[in-house]
């Protein structure tokens, strides 16, 4: 796979995912492509959804029409999923760093374990974060 994203938005999402989820999003962005492209080759007496079905793609018009504004918008780029799961949590050397302020300081407030990681590790957390520790 050669592809690389030039638009913006679409290159930081790129950047987040594992080699495996590009490789995904590659090919399911190959083939909306290509039924993109077998859909404007129908014969014109052949409606989008006649074509549709017998193509067996499985997808409804309206996201068949989103993908082609979006492709014809932003090229390949536009049919790159852009969805990204939640985030994994925060890393483990991080949560041994916070257990290890609380067992040193068991009343230390929050306030000072969000202070720190950020200072020590340059992690940003939320106070909600915390609540487990």
């Amino acid at each position: 796979m050669k592809y690389e994203p030039e638009n913006q938005k679409v290159i930081q999402i790129w950047n987040r995912l594992s080699p495996e989820a590009r490789e995904t999003r590659f090919t399911q962005a190959q083939k909306k492509l290509e039924l993109i492209k077998a859909l404007d080759e129908r014969g014109s007496t052949e409606s989008e959804r006649a074509a549709s079905i017998r193509l067996n793609a499985g997808v409804d018009r309206t996201t068949i029409r989103r993908w082609r504004e979006k492709f014809n918008k932003l090229g390949f780029d536009g049919l790159i999923n852009l969805q990204i799961g939640p985030d994994k949590g925060m890393p483990e050397d991080i949560q041994t760093a916070i257990c290890t302020l609380r067992r040193m300081t068991p009343n230390i407030s929050v306030e000072v374990i969000m202070s720190y990681v950020k200072e020590h590790h340059d992690y940003k957390i939320s106070s909600d974060l915390l609540t487990w520790a």
